[in-house]
């Protein structure tokens, strides 16, 4: 009995501490964005009217792909349509601040970005 007892404290305290996550500022994500470990020169805006944009750098030229994004409390969930087919993610974010991005996708990944000035 006081083994089924701690499990479910142990529980309540894990649930609850996922409950007390600081508030996203969802205005802190508008800007231009870049992986901290930017090996392939990406570049991700975010702007005010909620669409997005993913700027490439590959053999010197610039490639675009826009799309949408959506903020929820700390789901960020991204739409774009590369050659006509939709694709969306969905990630959470872990961390926002007015210089760092940090998410997890669904795999688990995480990624985080410094904001481009």
């Amino acid at each position: 009995m006081r083994a089924i007892v701690g499990c479910a404290l142990g529980v309540l305290l894990v649930a609850s501490a996922g409950l007390t996550q600081e508030k996203i500022d969802a205005k802190k994500i508008i800007g231009k964005w870049s992986p901290v470990d930017n090996k392939d020169s990406i570049i991700v805006e975010f702007t005010k009217d909620n669409k997005l944009v993913l700027s490439v750098v590959f053999e010197g030229k610039t490639e675009k792909l826009e799309g949408t994004y959506k903020l929820d409390g700390n789901k960020l969930t991204i739409v774009v349509a590369p050659k006509g087919k939709e694709e969306k993610e969905e990630m959470t974010v872990n961390k926002l601040t007015d210089e760092e991005l940090e998410t997890t996708d669904a795999k688990g990944k995480k990624e985080t970005l410094k904001k481009v000035k």
